[in-house]
């Protein structure tokens, strides 16, 4: 698969969101245990890019198996070899239904979501005094 698979330097967030429409699919095969969320596979699902990604670690958090992707045990190359034939093989309609759950969810996560969260646990923490103004 190496020639259907392009490698990008470090780019902008605006060029990014021109590949993540460009893009077929997006495949996040991570097995880092420390991965704490993953942002990319939010980013690529925010721009409606079916993903194929790992059924383990940060990004289990969002990734759900046949709701809004592909998942698959990232220690089993087989079963992403599998993934990537489903999705390359799977109906339009299908595959709105996926994307167009995908970018709800990644929704969940955008700053406007999540601001009064994070807000709220540095407000409690401080009143802990855990943290210094």
């Amino acid at each position: 698969m190496e020639k259907e698979i392009e490698r990008k330097p470090l780019v902008s967030q605006e060029a990014l969101v021109h590949i993540y429409n460009s893009l077929e699919l997006f495949v996040y095969p991570t097995k880092r245990k420390s991965e704490s969320l993953g942002l990319t596979g939010l980013e690529a699902m925010a721009c409606e890019c079916l993903v194929v990604g790992s059924n383990l670690y940060g990004p289990s958090d969002y990734l759900i198996g046949n709701q809004n992707a592909l998942t698959f045990n990232p220690l089993n190359e087989k079963e992403l070899a599998q993934k990537i034939k489903e999705a390359l093989k799977m109906k339009e309609e299908d595959k709105k239904k996926l994307t167009s759950a995908a970018r709800k969810k990644a929704l969940e996560y955008s700053e406007e979501q999540t601001k009064d969260i994070l807000i709220k646990v540095f407000k409690k923490k401080r009143t802990k005094g855990n943290l210094k103004n």
